[in-house]
C-alpha cells in the first residue's frame, strides 16, 4: 500500500512536471518572438516595455493571488491563469505583425502579466499538496528539471521556426503549450490534508483582512525579511542586464544563433542543477547555499561586457544556469519545508511580489541605456551583485547558523 501511495504521488508530481515544462516552453517563445521582433526593427525601447508590462503587475496583484490561492480551490485558480495566458499569446500572434512591438502588443503584455501574477502564487502551492515535507527538495529538483528541459528547447526551437516561418508565429506555439496544461493541472490529486476543494483557510476573515495580515508573515518568518529584499535587488539587476541588455548586444555583435545557444546552454546548466537536486536530502544551511550558488549568476554579464571570447560567454552561461538552478531549488525548499501549508499562498505571494517587483522598472532603465554603452552597463551591473552578495551572506549566514539541528528556519530561530 506504502508503495502504491509512493507511486500515486511520484505520478501527479511528474504531471506538475510537465505542466512547468511546457509553461517554460511557452514563455521561451513568447521571449524569442519579442527579442526577435525588437531585433529586426533595433527596437530596445519597445521590447523593454513589452517585457516591462509583462512584469509590472507583479508587485501589486500577486498579492491578491498570494490571498486567492490560501482560500479558494488552487487548481482551478492555476488552470484558469494557464487559459488566460494562451489567450493573451494567441491574439499576439497577429497584433505583433501588425504594430511590431507598439502599444497594442505592450496591453497584451500588460494582460499576460496581470493574469500570471494572480494565478502563479496558486501553482506555486500546489506543490507542498502532492508530495510530503521529506521528498519537497527532490520534487523540487523534478519539476526544475522538466522546466528546465521546456527552456532549452524553446530557445532553439523558437530561433528554427522564427527562419522558417516568422518570429510572431512563436506567440501561437506558446499558447498551444498553455492550451495542452490545463487539462493537466485540473487531473492533479492533492493529499487528503491539503484537499483543494475545500480550501477554507481564514473562512473568518475578509478579503481586505486577509491582504492586511500579509505584512505580519514578515514577523511571523523573520527569515523573509532578509531573503526577499535581497532577492528584489538582485535579480532586478541580473534580469535587466541579462533580458534587455546583453541579448541585444549580441544578437547585434553575433546574430540571433549565438543569442539563442546562450540561452539554451544556460537552460542546460539548469538542467544539471535540477538533476543534482534530485539527489540531495534537506540539506542544512539551505538560506547561505541560495544566496552563494546565485551568485554564480554574475558570471555571463561579466564576461560579456568585459570579453569578446564566444566560447567563455557559453561557458558563464552554463555555470550561471547551474548556480541559478541550485539557488532557486534551495530557496523555494526553504520556503516550502518552513511554511504553514496555510499561509502557502501569502508567503509565496510575498516572495514572487516583492523578489520580482522591481524587474519591471529595471527593465524600463535599461531599455533606455540601449546597446551603445552596452560594455559598460554589464560590467557596472555585474559589480552591483557583487557587492550585494557580499553584503547580504554574513546575515543569511547568521540565520542559517541559529536553525534548528534539522536545517528547517523558524520564526523563532532568529
Amino acid at each position: 500500500m506504502v508503495k502504491n501511495v509512493g507511486s500515486v504521488v511520484r505520478w501527479q508530481v511528474a504531471k506538475l512536471a510537465l505542466v512547468q515544462g511546457m509553461q517554460a516552453m511557452s514563455s521561451a517563445f513568447f521571449t524569442c518572438g519579442v527579442v526577435f521582433t525588437g531585433a529586426a526593427s533595433s527596437d530596445s525601447l519597445g521590447l523593454a516595455l513589452v517585457l516591462m508590462f509583462k512584469t509590472l503587475p507583479t508587485l501589486v496583484m500577486a498579492f491578491l493571488g498570494g490571498v486567492l490561492a490560501d482560500r479558494l480551490p488552487r487548481k482551478t485558480l492555476a488552470s484558469g491563469m494557464l487559459g488566460g495566458l494562451a489567450i493573451s499569446y494567441g491574439v499576439g500572434t497577429w497584433v505583433v505583425q501588425l504594430s511590431g512591438l507598439g502599444w497594442p502588443v505592450q496591453a497584451i503584455s500588460l494582460a499576460a502579466g496581470i493574469i500570471g501574477a494572480v494565478g502563479s502564487p496558486a501553482l506555486f502551492a500546489l506543490l507542498p499538496s502532492i508530495a510530503p515535507p521529506e521528498d519537497i527538495v527532490r520534487a523540487n529538483g523534478l519539476i526544475r528539471t522538466f522546466r528546465n528541459a521546456g527552456s532549452v528547447v524553446g530557445p532553439l526551437l523558437g530561433a528554427w521556426l522564427a527562419q522558417l516561418i516568422s518570429p510572431s508565429f512563436l506567440f501561437l506555439d506558446g499558447a498551444v503549450c498553455l492550451a495542452v496544461s490545463m487539462p493537466l493541472v485540473l487531473s492533479l490529486k492533492l493529499m487528503p490534508s491539503c484537499d483543494d476543494e475545500a480550501n477554507n483557510n481564514d473562512d473568518d476573515a475578509s478579503m481586505i483582512s486577509a491582504l492586511r495580515s500579509i505584512p505580519s508573515l514578515f514577523h511571523t518568518y523573520i527569515w523573509l525579511a532578509v531573503g526577499v529584499p535581497f532577492w528584489a535587488l538582485f535579480l532586478a539587476v541580473q534580469s535587466g542586464a541579462t533580458d534587455v541588455t546583453m541579448p541585444l548586444w549580441v544578437v547585434q555583435e553575433s546574430g540571433r544563433g549565438a543569442w539563442s545557444l546562450m540561452a539554451s546552454i544556460t537552460s542546460s546548466g539548469y538542467i544539471c542543477g535540477s538533476l543534482i537536486a534530485l539527489k540531495l536530502e534537506r540539506p542544512r544551511h539551505m538560506f547561505s547555499k541560495s544566496v552563494l550558488f546565485g551568485a554564480l549568476a554574475i558570471m555571463p554579464i561579466f564576461v560579456v561586457g568585459t570579453l569578446d571570447i564566444q566560447v567563455l560567454w557559453y561557458v558563464a552561461s552554463f555555470v550561471a544556469g547551474l548556480g541559478l538552478e541550485l539557488s532557486g531549488v534551495f530557496w523555494g525548499s526553504t520556503m516550502q519545508t518552513c511554511v504553514d501549508k496555510r499561509h502557502m499562498g501569502r508567503v509565496s505571494s510575498i516572495d514572487y511580489a516583492i523578489s520580482f517587483g522591481l524587474i519591471p522598472l529595471a527593465y524600463g532603465l535599461y531599455g533606455f541605456t540601449g546597446t551603445i554603452h552596452a560594455a559598460v552597463v554589464l560590467t557596472v551591473s555585474s559589480s552591483i551583485m557583487i557587492v550585494l552578495v557580499i553584503i547580504v551572506f554574513p546575515f543569511c549566514y547568521l540565520i542559517d547558523h541559529r536553525s534548528n539541528s534539522s536545517g528547517i528556519i523558524n520564526s523563532s530561530d532568529v
